[in-house]
């Protein structure tokens, strides 16, 4: 109700009030029979009727009605239309408490609450503004304070007692107890509802027909939909669709539920259903199927809890696709307990260790570790007993048959579902063949580090795979900052052509190489020579790039600045006069030296300020920077070349914008100028003029080049000078021509010299070796000849005699024989001396077993062994004869000098060589470079640079002598030796 409604209440029933202030009466007492206690006197009431005899009819039905009203078991309160109390009975004074007396005239509003006051009031106009009942629910106040639910039915009434006063007879119902009890209904249903939809099972309930009379939030989850209920167009179940654990599809009306409320089957326990969503997803379920039963026990419907295992079945798939892997991973998968007791064992934990499972199962860890690291266990046990799981942890075990091999571990603890460690479990990877590949990788590593030149590897996106210490200390970048980084990101390439250009090549031709700019983590710029190598993986792809840089700043900047003095010279020398000379020095400067701008500044006739005479640029522009110059003077110490006007000094500007002395300054600026230097042209005490050159960039001092263009300047003053005093400036030009006539002589003859004595050299070293080679042709000749020919026709006479011997039986024929055998194995050993010393026959095909009739000779003093694949294999005929020549000096320098206990020759490749190794372990080579070589050595090198080969000589660290002989892939191996006119051998030998 409004404020303004409330109000026309209250003035109504104030209005009524005063009008019958007149008919009202002082509080009242009633006993039960209506008589009135004053002063406690008994008097009765004049309309209140009591027959103690009634004496008629009427009287005797007036007294039933008082007795009716009086002791009624309902409270009943009649009041007036301002809403005093007039009549009030038993029950309903017991209800408000207090004493009749009391409540009569007390208005009724007092035992309501404050809160429901507005509904009294509305109470008392709806009774006063209609004939029917009126009915309104509030809480009224009993006088002890207590707070009730009541229910007020009003009806209206004429009193005749009263001469026909209207009241509003009203019925008093106490509504707290049922309240009480209908609120502890609703709780307890409130509490079923959350127990049913808060419970981990999805339920609902089906009628006899099917039709869906209750589910939860978790049955509407698992099906995806909330189907309404009672609809009979859903019946059995509120799935989408269902289907059969093999995946046959399932009606509604064929499901489990189906059958329990149609009586085929009784109950359903665990059965696996799969449900179809709306959005097509998949869950599998378990259900468990009751039928409802009514008192008589007949089939009502029926009841389904059910379940998502869909997890458990995937984890249950997981584990059968664990336990595949487990048996078909390639690692080595190990099992034990907090013992170290071997529980599981895999089919490549017996490949890799050699133990079938049952030979090993059951025992100790501790078979599979060497001794040396058996603590190691214990450490791990410690670890994985506090809860700790160990990844990639390289270290060596022990194979049945006692091998030892590298693995990486991974050690995790096993648990039981209560989080307790149970066990461990270890997977074991074989790295043997990669920890050789690491050593290998680290000692090639270690040999790239200790390269001058920086060597650095790229992916096929240009970033940094491998960044050596070479390259750290060029660019001053360390390796972690470098990783990772694009190249020509990182160090800002400036390249010699388009980087398109350059990849076009590079995968065209597999490698590149030319010149790059790159600057350094410091800011400072240098030149390199950068070799670019194409390596590709198996399916042609390119994979990454071999970038290999040597530093050229120093040279290239001093061609650069020899090339600008060896210009300007020839300018000078082509230029009749100073006016032709200056525009072609200031473009060969700029284009040269990278610098934008030149201008060549000279006194006016006046002699009192500076003109700009020339202004030339690199790329055509600084058009308005150009103008401004052309058109300024500059008084002597004004400017950069007043500057150099006054003290006759060369100069440099790092940064133009900062410079306070430069009048050209925001010009220059606009135009992006910034850097600057000058050097005066002069000769003696003549000042000729200055020559300026501008940058774009910022470029801090460089002495040598104020140093140089002081030279120049001073060549172009020689050049003014000779040019004004043409007779002194020829006597110079002569004598400079002589002086260069006079160099270049002498360079000749010094070239001429060398080249002879290098010839010298190459013919003294063939001559040495062509004299060994006719040396030992001679020694095996004579002994074929000579001593091989004796011991022939001695074992033929010796045969002879024995024969003789045997016919006449003189002496005993076998002592003879035997002197026959032993010549005839005289002179066999006598041949293959021979043979060996002046072996002609050796080839490619040939070199190897060469090789092993050469280790395998008995005239050795020290045992030799030849060490070989049998995929080893030499195309070249020539390089193979070489090879054998170098083999057979290394081994006989080797005893005669070496005092070894064994001679190794290994034949080996490496990377794309060929490599040929004499190793020995006996005193070794000496180290010193200034140890003196023998004939030897000089032979097996003369020998190696007639393939193309390279030779080392070197002592390993184990002790010992190595000669290496590196024969590339790309050698010409079978171009003929130069300056050779006759073969160290003759082509006709005897064959023995």
């Amino acid at each position: 109700m409004t404020a303004s409604a409330e109000g026309a209440v209250r003035e109504s029933i104030s209005a009524d009030g005063k009008n019958m202030k007149g008919a009202s009466h002082p509080p009242r007492k009633f006993s039960a029979n209506g008589a009135v206690r004053k002063n406690g006197a008994v008097k009765r009431l004049a309309n209140v009727p009591v027959f103690k005899h009634p004496k008629t009819e009427l009287e005797a039905a007036i007294q039933r009605y008082v007795d009716l009203f009086e002791f009624a078991p309902v409270p009943y309160v009649s009041f007036d239309r301002v809403g005093r109390i007039e009549e009030i009975n038993l029950a309903a004074v017991q209800l408000l408490g207090g004493s009749r007396a009391r409540l009569i005239g007390e208005p009724f509003a007092l035992h309501v609450t404050k809160n429901d006051g507005l509904l009294f009031l509305n109470h008392l106009l709806r009774c006063r503004s209609s004939d029917r009942r009126v009915e309104t629910e509030l809480h009224l106040k009993k006088r002890n304070g207590d707070i009730i639910i009541a229910h007020l039915a009003s009806s209206r009434m004429t009193s005749s007692m009263r001469d026909g006063t209207l009241l509003y007879q009203t019925a008093i119902v106490d509504l707290t107890e049922r309240k009480r009890a209908e609120e502890a209904i609703r709780q307890s249903e409130e509490r079923y509802r959350t127990l049913f939809n808060l419970g981990p099972m999805a339920v609902y309930t089906i009628d006899t027909s099917g039709v869906i009379q209750e589910y939860n939030r978790q049955a509407a989850e698992l099906w995806g939909r909330e189907p309404a209920l009672g609809d009979t167009d859903q019946r059995f179940c509120g799935s989408f669709k269902m289907f059969r654990p093999d995946g046959s599809f399932m009606p509604h009306d064929q499901c489990p539920m189906a059958e329990v409320a149609s009586g085929k089957i009784s109950v359903v326990h665990n059965g696996e259903v799969l449900i179809e969503r709306p959005d097509g997803s998949h869950v599998t379920v378990l259900v468990n199927i009751r039928p409802l039963k009514n008192d008589r026990g007949e089939v009502t419907g029926a009841i389904n809890c059910f379940y998502d295992i869909t997890d458990r079945k995937a984890a249950e798939t997981a584990a059968m696709r664990l336990a595949a892997v487990v048996r078909s991973s390639h690692d080595a998968i190990v099992a034990k307990d907090l013992n170290g007791t071997i529980t599981d064992w895999n089919q490549s934990a017996e490949r890799i260790f050699g133990y079938k499972p049952k030979e090993i199962i059951g025992k100790s860890i501790l078979t599979l570790i060497p001794k040396d690291r058996q603590k190691e266990e214990t450490e791990i046990l410690r670890k994985i007993r506090r809860g700790q799981s160990i990844d990639h942890y390289e270290t060596v075990r022990r194979c049945k048959d006692g091998r030892l091999i590298d693995v990486s571990l991974t050690i995790s603890p096993v648990k039981d579902p209560n989080g307790g460690i149970v066990g461990v479990s270890k997977i074991a990877r074989d790295i043997t063949k990669q920890k050789q590949t690491e050593r290998r990788l680290a000692k090639q590593t270690r040999l790239l580090d200790l390269s001058n030149d920086a060597i650095l590897v790229r992916d096929a996106q240009d970033r940094i795979t491998y960044w050596n210490d070479g390259a750290r200390e060029l660019y001053g970048y360390s390796c972690e900052e470098a990783l990772g980084k694009v190249t020509h990101k990182l160090l800002r390439t400036v390249h010699s052509r388009s980087l398109t250009d350059i990849r076009k090549k590079l995968e065209r031709d597999n490698r590149w190489s030319g010149e790059l700019v790159h600057t350094c983590k410091d800011g400072t710029k240098v030149i390199v020579i950068s070799r670019w190598s194409l390596d590709r993986d198996a399916k042609g792809r390119p994979s990454s790039i071999l970038e290999t840089n040597t530093e050229i700043t120093d040279r290239k900047r001093e061609e650069q600045r020899r090339a600008v003095n060896l210009a300007v010279t020839r300018i000078l020398s082509e230029s009749p006069a100073l006016a032709h000379a200056i525009p072609r020095i200031l473009r060969t400067v700029c284009e040269t030296l990278g610098w934008e701008v030149g201008d060549f500044w000279t006194p006016k006739s006046d002699g009192r300020v500076l003109r700009c005479l020339v202004s030339e640029s690199r790329v055509g522009k600084f058009s308005k920077f150009k103008s401004v110059c052309r058109k300024l003077e500059l008084a002597p110490g004004i400017g950069l070349p007043g500057r150099i006007w006054s003290n006759l000094k060369p100069a440099w500007i790092s940064d133009l914008t900062k410079d306070n002395n430069f009048p050209r300054a925001p010009v220059a600026a606009g135009e992006g100028l910034h850097s600057a230097f000058a050097f005066p042209i002069s000769f003696g005490k003549h000042f000729v003029g200055v020559m300026e050159f501008f940058s774009p960039e910022i470029r801090e001092r460089d002495e040598d080049v104020l140093k140089i263009f002081s030279s120049i300047g001073s060549q172009i003053g020689q050049f003014v000078q000779r040019k004004r005093a043409e007779a002194a400036l020829q006597k110079s030009k002569e004598l400079l021509e002589q002086l260069v006539r006079q160099r270049t002589k002498a360079l000749r003859m010094s070239n001429a010299e060398l080249k002879s004595e290098i010839q010298r050299r190459k013919g003294l070293e063939g001559e040495i070796l062509a004299v060994s080679d006719r040396e030992q042709q001679r020694l095996g000749q004579e002994l074929h000849d000579g001593l091989c020919q004796h011991l022939t026709a001695v074992a033929f006479m010796a045969r002879s005699v024995a024969l003789r011997l045997k016919n006449h039986r003189v002496i005993d024929a076998d002592d003879i024989e035997k002197i026959a055998q032993l010549v005839n194995d005289a002179a066999t050993d006598t041949r293959n001396l021979s043979r060996a010393l002046h072996r002609i026959d050796v080839d490619a095909a040939g070199l190897v077993d060469a090789l092993r009739d050469l280790v395998d000779r008995e005239i050795w003093r020290i045992p030799c062994r030849l060490e070989f694949k049998p995929s080893f294999h030499i195309e070249s005929d020539i390089a193979a004869g070489e090879l054998y020549r170098i083999a057979r000096e290394a081994v006989i320098n080797a005893n005669k000098h070496s005092q070894a206990r064994e001679i190794v020759i290994r034949l080996e490749r490496v990377e794309n060589e060929t490599v040929l190794r004499v190793i020995d372990d006996g005193i070794g080579f000496p180290s010193e470079p200034k140890t003196k070589r023998g004939l030897g050595a000089h032979i097996m090198g003369y020998r190696a640079r007639l393939i193309s080969a390279r030779l080392e000589i070197d002592a390993p660290k184990g002790g010992g002598t190595r000669v290496s002989c590196y024969l590339p892939d790309n050698a010409v191996q079978s171009k003929k030796r130069k300056n050779a006119k006759t073969e160290l051998f003759p082509q006709k030998s005897r064959k023995h």
